[in-house]
């Protein structure tokens, strides 16, 4: 566990910098985050856990080293009643999580995370607040074929490399709900091909563009 524990914490420092690494609110998110989904692939139901939070927080605060082992002796037996090796499964997913392709859309994930909120994405409500980066909207404006001489948008994608700023930044839109990601194709040079959702398409717009009603149907219209 000290070298799972050890190839952690280097991995954070590489992904995310000291600042993030050392944010202890954060880091109960996630670990609150991980924990759920674990719960949830096993068939535990959300009424459960509302259930325990309220019994949890109305019971004194514990000691974190002791509530360390806790969660350590729990997880162990939980891993044996499904058959899980959890050393084999920790150090499968340290491999994954530092290939070089996923440490950039983990970056790009965090980047899109709404400031101050335990959630690890913006909610509608939040999207429907945010307006696009400088960047994001020069994104957007190329993806639909807006110059400035055209009042309609004419296409929508927008093919980008992994690992080059416009895939960070489209990553970025992906994750806020303005942008969608889809497979590379023989068409696209091998590389993934991103189109906008309706919400970061019209936060695209000038005053007297619009959408091509093709690319962009308004689901419910006759």
């Amino acid at each position: 566990m000290r070298d799972h524990q050890t190839r952690v914490g280097a991995w954070m420092i590489d992904c995310f910098g000291e600042e993030v690494s050392a944010d202890k609110t954060e880091r109960a998110d996630r670990f609150i985050e991980e924990a759920l989904e674990l719960a949830q692939a096993t068939g535990w139901t959300a009424d459960r856990g509302h259930a325990l939070v309220d019994y949890v927080f109305g019971r004194p605060v514990g000691e974190p080293g002791q509530e360390v082992g806790g969660v350590m002796v729990t997880l162990a037996a939980l891993c044996n009643v499904h058959g899980i090796d959890i050393d084999a499964e920790a150090r499968r997913e340290v491999d994954r999580i530092t290939q070089p392709d996923i440490v950039l859309k983990i970056r790009a994930k965090q980047a899109a995370k709404p400031t101050g909120s335990a959630l690890p994405v913006a909610t509608a409500s939040a999207v429907a607040a945010t307006a696009l980066s400088p960047a994001q909207r020069e994104i957007a404006r190329h993806a639909l074929g807006l110059d400035g001489r055209r009042r309609q948008s004419y296409r929508n994608h927008y093919v980008a490399g992994e690992g080059g700023d416009d895939f960070v930044t489209l990553r970025e839109m992906v994750e806020a709900g303005f942008a969608r990601q889809h497979r590379a194709s023989p068409l696209s040079g091998g590389d993934p091909i991103f189109t906008l959702t309706r919400a970061g398409a019209e936060r695209a717009l000038d005053p007297g563009e619009n959408l091509k009603p093709e690319h962009f149907p308004i689901i419910g219209a006759d």
